[in-house]
């Protein structure tokens, strides 16, 4: 399927071809190439934004011949679409570390969820954050994640790509996709594994437990993650981890597979007495955009630094 994506501003129009049918839906997704949802399509489906050919269309079935024309207008932005902000004097404890008028690049505390979760209902998220702190253009306020192309766990701390227009949305997505953004991570691990290596386990939903990911041989999807041991403690490792995939909680669950937890992850480990969380924290960002190149570090947080300190201190 090919569909050939015009310019982005108050509308999008493409234009479907190579195909004989397809669903609505699906088209749409493919025309915005894969950059939105199917359930987010389906939404402006449903809402009467799309147009097949000039007549608009809100059943996402609907069948779309090859060479129709389909035509999306962005609908205003509406308070609904987004959840109630939190006040003005919210503590996000997010800070900038460089900033454009494509994007930002941000150091994520540990702690702040980066969107909302069923399971903590009405508490503050990076999207709150994203939606006080830039102003967004309508397709991007009618996501219902705003300005968010990847994620970290809640209590992952460290550097995070924010898009703050649609056209960086979509570069981003192919960037992530394409695997063409680098992504290094420093954590903490129990015990010593060897000094460099590589872990290709498959990671796969936990069959009894929804909240945990698990490795598996046959199942799941693909993940790979390389590392170094920065420095040796007693019992403890500081390494450098780069994935080259980004499933959930990859790095936790391969340092948990080949028998080294993250210090202080109590879910794929144990609880620590010398940090409060998983002590990974994400160090480094690089990648080209536009044809500039770009790359960044961040700090370990207050925490994570003291946990690196006491260690080094109770070396023999």
């Amino acid at each position: 399927m090919n569909l050939k994506k015009m310019d982005i501003k108050g509308s999008i129009s493409v234009i479907t071809t190579g195909f004989e049918k397809s669903r609505l839906d699906q088209a749409l997704v493919a025309g915005l190439k894969n950059d939105f949802s199917r359930t987010f399509c389906q939404k402006l489906i449903k809402e009467g934004h799309v147009q097949v050919n000039g007549v608009s269309i809100n059943r996402p079935c609907e069948l779309v011949a090859g060479g129709s024309s389909l035509s999306i207008a962005l609908p205003e932005a509406q308070e609904n679409h987004c959840p109630e902000q939190p006040p003005k004097t919210q503590d996000f404890s997010v800070s900038i570390i460089f900033e454009n008028e494509h994007f930002a690049i941000i150091n994520k505390p540990a702690g702040l969820l980066v969107h909302a979760a069923s399971t903590a209902p009405g508490e503050a998220t990076l999207v709150d954050w994203v939606q006080q702190q830039f102003p967004l253009s309508t397709w991007d306020k009618a996501c219902s994640r705003p300005g968010i192309i990847h994620r970290l766990d809640r209590d992952t701390s460290g550097l995070m790509v924010v898009v703050k227009t649609p056209q960086a949305h979509m570069r981003f997505s192919t960037l992530f996709k394409t695997r063409a953004i680098a992504k290094c991570y420093h954590a903490v691990v129990q015990g010593t594994p060897l000094e460099s290596g590589s872990i290709d386990w498959n990671i796969v939903r936990h069959p009894r437990n929804r909240i945990l990911m698990t490795h598996s041989r046959t199942k799941g999807r693909e993940a790979m993650t390389n590392y170094k041991a920065l420095q040796f403690f007693q019992d403890a490792t500081l390494i450098e981890a780069w994935p080259e995939t980004g499933r959930t909680h990859q790095i936790r669950v391969h340092c948990a597979a080949m028998g080294r937890p993250i210090i202080g992850d109590h879910l794929y480990g144990k609880s620590s007495l010398l940090i409060k969380r998983q002590a990974l924290h994400a160090w480094g960002i690089s990648f080209v955009y536009d044809g500039q190149q770009y790359e960044f570090h961040c700090p370990y947080p207050a925490d994570m630094q003291a946990l690196v300190d006491k260690l080094a201190a109770n070396l023999p």
